[in-house]
């Protein structure tokens, strides 16, 4: 099932691929698979990164904050930055947050409340990466 534009919205092929993104996240439970889409169809294409505006999302890096420190429980985590760009016509943030030894990418789709943070770890290749879906709404109901 092909997810469809909104009436009134304008196609784009880097629209449409994050409608389908949005999609495979409610379906999809390969979540290296949901990473590789995001990179090879929207991560290093122009259109897409020209698309957001910077913003600041204190939830999103509680959020990821957290489950870093249950995957990498032995380490101490200090963030030391962070980068967000939001798609507002997409409702969809993703960015980075850069911790001491680790580094953690991500995005979000506010409408579904789902996101996908992958972490990577030294030496920074693909066979040492960690993923988990997230979301927000745990955090909201915890008072956060």
């Amino acid at each position: 099932m092909e997810p469809t534009l909104r009436k009134g919205t304008t196609p784009s092929s880097v629209l449409q691929r994050m409608l389908t993104l949005k999609l495979k996240m409610g379906t999809e439970s390969d979540l290296g698979g949901l990473y590789r889409y995001f990179v090879e169809n929207l991560g290093g294409n122009d259109e897409f990164l020209r698309l957001g505006v910077e913003t600041r999302r204190p939830q999103i890096v509680q959020r990821v904050t957290e489950i870093a420190g249950s995957i990498f429980q032995e380490r101490v985590l200090s963030l030391q930055r962070s980068r967000m760009v939001r798609i507002v016509e997409g409702r969809f943030t993703h960015g980075s947050l850069i911790f001491q030894e680790q580094v953690a990418t991500f995005f979000y789709f506010e409408e579904i409340d789902s996101g996908l943070a992958v972490f990577l770890v030294p030496p920074f290749v693909a066979e040492t990466k960690e993923l988990a879906r997230f979301s927000l709404r745990r955090l909201q109901e915890d008072g956060g």
